[in-house]
């Protein structure tokens, strides 16, 4: 108990921790004690999951990486983002197995990510001189200027999936209609964030969940379909909004592809085949493209310029081998999994940075990867456990 509180305290704070520092710090404070009182359990995990130990190798690789990184820098303090990453999914693949996960972890999450969506839709659109059609959402409670729309669509992404899996398992009571409106506002935000990789990702765990629950998707279905119709109606409606429309559907590539091609140029072979070094720089001077590139825009990309083939094919190992756990729980009745990591991996080909490293310029790579990942293969090894 303990610890499944002190986990969904932490990952509450996505939704409204503006200092990242802070955030990562408050993972020993919030986890730490959990992870102590339940060393026992944590242990047996370690010795009986293989999929820790992969990430192992990929966390010990990038480390060993910043050894050749360019400009070099010490690697000791390379140490505390592996430990706290490894407490983190220590953290999650302990209480995956628990029945808390379901009933409390991950509602409270798609909950606090429709209460975020509803306070931000009211106050940002309140400011004067500020419309639907022309000014993007963002999550007024994460940085004095808003969390980036993107980023700002990906939790709305999050949560709508969240919502639209539990109205698929709740009865026709008041629960599924609680649901159905937390649906409603996240994909109003969802729409209003105008992210295209956020839409992506949606899009593809909605696909998901329809194949697998069927008809017990239809209403969530519906309410996703009328939302939408609704939103562009509204946009319609509104002064330039035809033009915001046709924006959102035709933008382009905003850049990516230069930036894509920018990082390759800088990769010699050798860098493709370790990768550059965790510690190198992976960002674009302001002088290349008029505007500083903070990251580069894909977790996949990212790590193949960091840490080149090996760190990639270790990457694809371990998303492989959590694709694989969520789909067969998805064929057992829990097809949220599988709807989460596969909007993730998707949408993430072209957005994101460090995957497995809290200091990640995104930020949400943890919770938008390693949390279903980590989870799916926990409680598919609970469900073989329990079956011996």
């Amino acid at each position: 108990m303990v610890l499944a509180v002190g986990l969904t305290l932490w990952l509450a704070g996505f939704w409204f921790w503006s200092d990242a520092h802070t955030h990562r710090l408050a993972l020993f404070v919030l986890v730490l004690p959990g992870l102590v009182l339940n060393w026992r359990e944590l242990r047996e995990v370690v010795r009986g999951e293989r999929w820790l130990w992969l990430v192992g190798v990929l966390l010990l690789y990038q480390w060993l990486s910043t050894f050749w990184s360019d400009p070099r820098t010490s690697p000791g303090g390379y140490w505390l983002d592996v430990v706290m990453t490894g407490s983190f999914l220590l953290a999650v693949m302990a209480v995956s197995r628990s029945s808390l996960v379901l009933r409390w972890v991950i509602p409270a999450l798609g909950l606090l990510a429709a209460v975020v969506a509803l306070g931000s839709l009211l106050v940002f659109y309140a400011e004067p001189g500020r419309s639907v059609a022309e000014d993007r959402l963002r999550n007024v409670w994460v940085y004095e200027e808003g969390l980036n729309p993107v980023w700002t669509g990906l939790l709305c992404s999050f949560g709508a999936l969240v919502a639209a899996w539990k109205a698929t398992r709740e009865g026709m009571g008041r629960s599924r209609w609680v649901w159905l409106g937390a649906l409603v506002v996240l994909v109003l935000g969802l729409l209003a964030s105008q992210s295209r990789g956020a839409m992506l990702a949606f899009g593809v765990g909605m696909g998901v969940l329809v194949v697998m629950e069927r008809r017990r998707a239809v209403p969530a279905l519906v309410v996703c379909a009328m939302t939408g119709l609704a939103f562009f109606i509204l946009l319609a409606a509104v002064q330039s909004g035809s033009e915001a429309a046709r924006d959102m559907i035709g933008r382009g590539t905003t850049g990516r592809f230069d930036i894509y091609g920018w990082f390759f140029k800088q990769m010699t072979a050798l860098d493709g085949v370790i990768g550059k070094g965790m510690a190198a720089p992976a960002s674009v001077p302001e002088e290349e493209f008029g505007w500083f590139v903070r990251h580069p825009h894909s977790v996949y990309l990212t790590q193949l310029y960091l840490t080149g083939a090996i760190g990639l094919g270790l990457l694809l190992a371990i998303f492989t081998v959590a694709l694989q756990s969520s789909f067969e729980l998805a064929r057992a009745g829990e097809a949220l999994w599988l709807a989460l990591l596969g909007g993730g991996c998707v949408a993430l080909v072209f957005d994101g940075s460090y995957v497995f490293s809290l200091h990640s310029m995104g930020r949400l790579e943890p919770l938008l990867l390693l949390l279903p990942a980590a989870l799916a293969v926990g409680r598919k090894a609970g469900a073989r456990d329990l079956r011996k």
